[in-house]
């Protein structure tokens, strides 16, 4: 249904008449340093209210919705060529209503809108471009495009609506519809062991096996997928697991996406090798590794994993600290000159002035540089060890610091609460007293936060979201047993009690507690992100903390979610890692 709507709205751009290639902001004062960028934009965008649907009604236009992140490197490309373009932008201007959000303070509404451009497209991405028809269901998007590519797309797009808006009205809602259907049609029951089964057969037909990891493209670390890979070893001993483990977790640690200087991970690798990182840093991917080499430690007995998790977590305490106790939400990706990376790209004259020459001796002999005109941002394993790497990495360390990378300082409860859990596991093996000191302030800032309300934005007007109560219940939980306060857990039960009362229908999973635009329906099974599954997060709790609510309509829910953990559709099981993780131990 919905790969034919694709179709037929393409058949409608073919029919179109072919074409040739002020006033104060409201992101001014807006939380989002994302949005605050885009306050100066020749695009004069709105923030997301009740009044865009309401004027695009009026007006019958299309909303232009454009969804990104401070620290995306694409985002701030498009800014620079289309969105100030004054041609382009008098253009959206005059033909649409222009919406910027920020993917991370809007996550349900923005993954909403990612699944649908990869049913429809095949892909999505940041810039996330999305075109709504006034009743606010999406109709067609788009990633980054060049200008060019830009401005004729979207007159094709205008020409369109203005040729045929009743039928393109018609076609968003029935691919609205498609997908309401689908959110609870196409899985069957499997048990515990045949769900475990059919996702490492999924693994196994995707995973590099030269180079580690998942795909053979452009390369994610998936933290969550990982740690179930780890816990799915532990238990069957499986010796090609044991092998693609250790393969992915030493080409993370050794190749590009590790920053052997400054500590901690990049988002992703452009390459399948991972020699090539796309330079943003964010805390929820660092907060997963640290769980992934903890578990790695724990299993395989080696030091190095360890060492890697202490020095991630050094890494945040240093460079992602935020107001208060909590942790800001990421590193751009380009330094203070727009330059993506070049904050971690040395060429060989500034290394020659950096180090003296016994730091550049040492450094060479593990290196042969000469053979390049530009050193790579990362350095091989074999550099990064041992106590005659220390002084050259220092002396790299403290001349790059003079530059300070552009921040997101966003201070997010779910990834803070996540980091928090990480820090708990790492807890049982070291303790220095800035990281114990460092926990401690995270976990006031956590329940000073729910105090005052637990809203995705800190304002009284802010959105609540399932993602944020889980994992502040979890990551508090997990703190409180570390540092063995296992009898304050009021707050921890607090939570549970709320989430499953602002969450819960008699379907499944509600992702947040309002919504502006409409949304395909709950969930049956609340697919990982980012972070993992916050049902299962929530679920996972419930059984931790022998939560028996006294409400008998809260007690049948329960028993509901947990029976639906035995209906996932196989094709889709890789998005479901923490579940079948979750499985694993029942």
């Amino acid at each position: 249904m919905i790969r034919s709507f694709c179709v037929q709205l393409l058949s409608v751009f073919l029919l179109a008449l072919p074409l040739s290639a002020g006033a104060s902001s409201p992101l001014f004062d807006h939380p989002s340093p994302y949005l605050r960028l885009h306050a100066t934009d020749a695009v004069q965008w709105r923030i997301l209210d009740q009044s865009v649907l309401q004027q695009a009604k009026k007006e019958n236009k299309l909303v232009f919705l454009s969804s990104g992140y401070f620290s995306c490197h694409w985002c701030h490309v498009m800014r620079d060529e289309s969105f100030n373009n004054p041609a382009i932008a008098d253009f959206i201007n005059a033909n649409f209503i222009p919406v910027k959000i920020d993917r991370e303070l809007n996550p349900v509404l923005d993954a909403y809108l990612v699944d649908f451009m990869k049913k429809v497209s095949g892909y999505a991405g940041w810039p996330l471009n999305v075109f709504l028809v006034p009743d606010g269901y999406p109709l067609l998007g788009i990633v980054y495009q060049a200008p060019e590519e830009f401005s004729l797309f979207i007159k094709n797009v205008a020409a369109a609506w203005r040729k045929d808006r009743n039928r393109l009205n018609e076609m968003s809602l029935e691919a609205f519809n498609a997908s309401r259907q689908r959110a609870f049609n196409g899985y069957r029951y499997s048990s515990h062991d045949q769900q475990v089964n059919q996702f490492l057969n999924v693994v196994k037909s995707n995973m590099d096996e030269l180079e580690g990891g998942i795909g053979r493209q452009a390369k994610f670390p998936r933290p969550t997928l990982l740690l179930a890979l780890l816990n799915i070893y532990h238990q069957r001993r499986e010796a090609w697991l044991k092998e693609f483990l250790l393969l992915t977790l030493n080409q993370l640690a050794a190749k590009g996406l590790h920053d052997v200087i400054g500590g901690g991970f990049f988002r992703y690798a452009v390459d399948p090798g991972w020699q090539v990182p796309h330079f943003e840093k964010m805390l929820y991917t660092n907060a997963g590794l640290i769980r992934v080499y903890i578990k790695a430690y724990e299993i395989f007995e080696e030091q190095k994993y360890l060492d890697i998790a202490v020095e991630t977590i050094e890494f945040l305490i240093r460079d992602m600290g935020g107001s208060g106790g909590g942790f800001i939400s990421a590193l751009s990706a380009q330094d203070e000159q727009g330059v993506e990376g070049g904050h971690y790209l040395w060429d060989l004259g500034q290394l020659k002035h950096v180090l003296s020459s016994r730091e550049w001796q040492r450094l060479t002999e593990h290196w042969e540089l000469f053979e390049f005109e530009e050193v790579a941002r990362v350095l091989p394993a074999g550099v990064a060890t041992g106590e005659s790497w220390k002084p050259v990495r220092n002396s790299l360390l403290q001349k790059r610091n003079e530059n300070r990378l552009p921040r997101d300082e966003k201070l997010l409860p779910s990834w803070n609460a996540y980091l928090l859990s990480a820090m708990a596991e790492t807890l049982k093996h070291v303790e220095w007293d800035d990281f114990i000191k460092a926990g401690d302030e995270l976990y006031g800032w956590l329940e000073h936060r729910y105090r005052g309300g637990l809203k995705r934005q800190d304002t009284a007007t802010g959105v609540a979201y399932l993602e944020d109560y889980a994992f502040v219940a979890r990551g508090m939980r997990d703190w409180q047993i570390a540092r063995g306060k296992t009898a304050s857990a009021e707050i921890v039960m607090r939570l549970v009690h709320e989430a499953l009362v602002l969450f819960t229908s008699e379907q499944g999973w509600k992702l947040s507690d309002q919504s502006l635009l409409p949304l395909p329906g709950d969930w049956l099974n609340v697919p990982d992100g980012e972070l993992p599954s916050p049902s299962v997060i929530l679920l996972d709790l419930i059984r931790d903390l022998r939560f028996h609510p006294g409400d008998d309509m809260l007690k049948k829910k329960i028993v509901r979610l947990r029976a639906n953990l035995n209906r996932i559709q196989s094709s889709e099981i890789l998005r479901y890692s923490s579940q079948v993780e979750f499985m694993l131990q029942q």
